[in-house]
């Protein structure tokens, strides 16, 4: 939520700058670092690139929709 925060806070402090969002979905090894991959890309780009959210649905066999919901 912090940084989301943050996210915000520097959107409203830009708001003459228009910012360009994509989606996308990556299959990869459980060793690949998303965030250094979006990066990567906004250099190849001459854009810079950040990741806003990054939501993990599958690691091995466990899909995000088996997943148990366990309120504490």
């Amino acid at each position: 939520e912090e940084i989301i925060n943050k996210w915000h806070a520097l959107f409203e402090q830009h708001k003459n700058i228009e910012f360009k969002t994509i989606t996308f979905e990556v299959k990869c090894s459980s060793g690949t670092y998303v965030r250094s991959l979006v990066h990567n890309l906004g250099k190849l780009l001459n854009c810079g690139a950040v990741t806003l959210d990054i939501n993990r649905t599958k690691v091995g066999t466990y899909k995000l929709d088996d997943a148990l919901d366990l309120k504490v």
